[in-house]
């Protein structure tokens, strides 16, 4: 249930985002992260490697 919260959340925001010009010109990654996998992530620095991981499990 919470990862589906975190999904609709998540969806809202980014339709959110659309609606502001304030990033025109950067690219932003958005993705949903457990406390774990962003501790993980964060000691590790590799952005990619999460991106893979959370587009083939939730795209």
């Amino acid at each position: 249930m919470a990862s589906k919260l975190a999904m609709l959340y998540f969806e809202s925001l980014n339709q959110a985002a659309k609606k502001f010009n304030s990033t025109k010109g950067k690219e932003f990654d958005n993705f949903v992260i457990s406390k774990d996998n962003f501790q993980m992530r964060y000691q590790s620095k590799k952005v990619e490697e999460y991106k893979t991981f959370y587009q083939r499990l939730y795209k």
